[in-house]
């Protein structure tokens, strides 16, 4: 059969014992289990053939094998190398090439071979350019020291692939499909861990992930000290409460990523790191000295200045809500106005710090946090309240007392000037002789609170009701129409109330003891629990007026006219009443006799 045209035979289990095969053309001959032996005359590129095709290729080094056109259908290739080999025209179709060496193979498009493998040849060959891999399969291929860098492999099927030498910085590794079996080198496979498992709360302390893409990766709580983390995709990264002392982010990317409460301290950045100016601004603050720098109005809210350096620093206005600011050096700093709130302060030195104007709600401070007493206090009563305590005389000038408990607690002839005091609870709290100038009053609660002598100039936001308080116990209000005014809770103690006319006003649970009223239209008014006792009624109108439960010991009612009142569990003795003008129509108390008097009389007076 010299010469012979044998091109497509099927010469399976074909005996070519003997025979003469030299020049025949045996192009995509079948020749699985044909036998061939010492005897039989072929071409050597055709014996290799039909070896390979009889025997498989498992493993072996076919580096540079003429197998063009060679019918290698089915057959076990896995491992082999084929580096250089040519496989032009040849039917590879449902052979095994699981991790086949294709690097320099030579294929063309008369090459019958499976997609994912001819796939795998043109990355290894001539790499990935701008081809979209995610989602495709590349499984059992080898992709030995193929460039990978900055792809997108998310969702590809990697599993048991060999990457083994791959160059994959910047590549998303995140969603990758991977096992125990894919080769990769370690690096790699740990940024494939983090990038989809998450490395939440790892450690990762020296690690070399520079150059990796760990693009939006929850990386919350991972200790990064000493890491590398150069040249790093960091980019929308959670990273609160990271440590990342020590770590090498020089040309890092940290744009976008959660930093929240991250330690800075001693990591290494420069101009190449991107990362937000606030964050930056962190970054020179814990590892350089910031004594005395102008830090007003900065947000470091949530970040972590353990240990900085801030003596003499102006953190006027700065916010820093949530900040770590343990051990750190304050002495001297301008925190007015600043927002503290839940700030750990443990062991920091506020010595000399101005806290005016400063929120201290939640701020956590323990036995070695040193603070000046007036600071101290005012933290006290923010976290802790001040119900009932004696504060009077005390200094606390520029305070922020917003939302502080200071019901019943006695802050007479303290200072209070600048202070704010919003929302504050200040029910029965006495404020005789303090000073209050330009104090912040909005939505405070001063019911029953004790007004007389306080110095109230300039303070905003009180309410027009303790307003109005205020003025009738320093001022006196004779004569004034007051009518329908809200005086409910207010303490009027005292106050001369001559002439006043109170028609329809609320005045229920007032305190109006020793109050001057002689004279004063209060027809209409609601005096429901009001402390009357002492007060002087003289000629009083009463007409109508609402005094359930009313403290009426001692008062005065002389010609009081009390036609229609409603006077049920009223504290008053019948000898009282009998001094009234007028009863007509009144609620007795009970156990009272009732007692009527003519309009006539009403009319006379």
């Amino acid at each position: 059969m010299t010469g012979a045209d044998l091109k497509s035979s099927s010469l399976r289990d074909a005996n070519l014992s003997g025979s003469n095969l030299t020049r025949a053309s045996l192009r995509l001959a079948d020749l699985r289990r044909a036998l061939l032996d010492s005897t039989t005359q072929v071409d050597d590129k055709w014996r290799l053939v039909c070896n390979v095709a009889k025997e498989g290729a498992v493993e072996r080094d076919l580096s540079g094998a003429d197998l063009s056109w060679a019918d290698l259908r089915d057959v076990d290739m896995s491992k082999a190398n084929l580096s250089g080999a040519d496989l032009q025209g040849a039917d590879l179709s449902g052979a095994n090439l699981t991790r086949a060496d294709l690097t320099g193979a030579i294929l063309n498009e008369a090459t019958q071979i499976g997609e994912k493998w001819r796939l795998a040849w043109e990355i290894v060959n001539h790499g990935v350019a701008d081809r979209d891999l995610t989602g495709l399969d590349l499984s059992d291929t080898s992709l030995r020291g193929v460039d990978l860098s900055g792809m997108d492999l998310s969702e590809l099927d990697l599993t048991n692939a060999d990457l083994t030498g791959a160059i994959l910085p910047d590549a998303n590794l995140q969603g990758a499909l991977m096992d125990e079996r894919t080769t990769i080198d370690d690096k790699w496979r740990l940024v494939w861990e983090i990038g989809s498992q998450g490395g939440a709360g790892r450690d990762l302390s020296e690690a070399d992930l520079s150059g990796v893409s760990l693009e939006g990766v929850d990386l919350s709580g991972v200790r990064f000290r000493l890491a590398i983390l150069r040249d790093t995709d960091l980019r929308s990264a959670d990273l609160t409460g990271a440590d990342l002392s020590g770590a090498d982010l020089v040309g890092a990317d940290l744009s976008d990523a959660k930093l929240t409460s991250v330690d800075l301290r001693g990591a290494r950045m420069d101009y190449t790191t991107k990362i937000d100016p606030k964050w930056r601004l962190i970054w020179e603050i814990v590892n350089h000295r910031m004594a005395g720098r102008d830090l007003s109005d900065a947000d470091l809210c949530g970040v972590d200045l353990c240990g900085a350096d801030l003596r003499l620093a102006n953190l006027r206005r700065a916010n820093l809500q949530g900040a770590q600011l343990v051990h750190t050096d304050l002495s001297g700093a301008a925190l007015n106005s600043a927002d503290l709130t839940n700030v750990d302060l443990s062991a920091a030195d506020l010595s000399g710090a101005d806290l005016s104007g400063a929120n201290l709600t939640g701020v956590k401070m323990d036995y070695r946090t040193r603070l000046d007493d007036k600071w101290m206090l005012v933290w006290e009563i923010v976290n802790k309240g001040a119900a009932g305590l004696d504060l009077s005389d005390t200094d606390l000038r520029g305070a922020r007392l917003d939302g502080a408990n200071l019901y019943m607690a006695d802050l007479s002839n303290s200072d209070l000037c600048d202070s704010s005091l919003v929302r504050a609870d200040m029910r029965e709290t006495a404020l005789e002789g303090a000073e209050m100038g330009r104090a912040d009053l909005t939505g405070a609660d001063l019911s029953l609170a004790e007004l007389r002598g306080a110095a109230m100039v300039d303070t905003t936001g009180l309410d027009e009701k303790w307003q109005l308080a205020w003025e009738i116990v320093n001022i006196g209000a004779a004569g004034r129409d007051l009518s329908g005014s809200d005086l409910s809770c207010t303490d009027l103690r005292g106050a001369d109330l001559r002439g006043v006319n109170l028609h329809g006003a609320d005045l229920s649970g007032a305190k109006l003891h020793l109050a001057d009223l002689s004279g004063a239209d209060l027809s209409g008014a609601n005096l429901d629990n009001v402390d009357l006792s002492r007060a002087n009624l003289f000629n009083a109108d009463m007409r109508g007026v609402d005094l359930v439960g009313s403290e009426l010991s001692d008062t005065n009612l002389d010609r009081a006219r009390l036609t229609g009142a409603n006077l049920t569990d009223a504290r008053v003795t019948e000898e009282q009443l009998s001094q009234a003008v007028s009863l007509e129509g009144a609620v007795m108390p009970d156990g009272f006799k009732k007692v009527t008097r003519s309009s006539e009389d009403d009319d006379q007076d």
